[in-house]
């Protein structure tokens, strides 16, 4: 098993405009930012966009966004856990979200802890 993990309250929160989509991170602290897409791209390079839900739920968009959420909730010294099991995330869980959605590093923690990856 994992070492744990450090606990912070993120909240991500996505949103879909007429012309794009936003994920921000609120930190709980007031500050709040974008989930840098390039971060994620450490991981996996499947797009330079994130998407997410039902609606083109193949999008290499959604595949992203997982590894984005993962990666930024496990840490740079993780990248190993958000290359596992970002599909896995991708199909059990971005591909539900709605077009604005908030999930909590929390919840993504219990994800994680449930299918054996922390």
């Amino acid at each position: 098993m994992n070492e744990p993990l450090p606990l912070s309250d993120k909240i991500f929160i996505g949103r879909k405009t007429q012309s794009d989509n936003i994920v921000e991170v609120d930190r709980g602290d007031g500050d709040v930012t974008a989930l840098d897409i390039k971060k994620s791209l450490e991981v996996v390079q499947h797009s330079t966009r994130f998407t997410w839900g039902w609606h083109n739920r193949n999008s290499e968009g959604h595949a992203q966004l997982a590894a984005a959420l993962l990666y930024e909730v496990t840490g740079n010294d993780n990248v190993e856990i958000a290359r596992t099991y970002y599909q896995l995330f991708r199909l059990e869980r971005v591909i539900y979200f709605k077009s604005t959605f908030e999930i909590s590093e929390y919840q993504i923690r219990c994800w994680l802890q449930d299918v054996g990856g922390i």
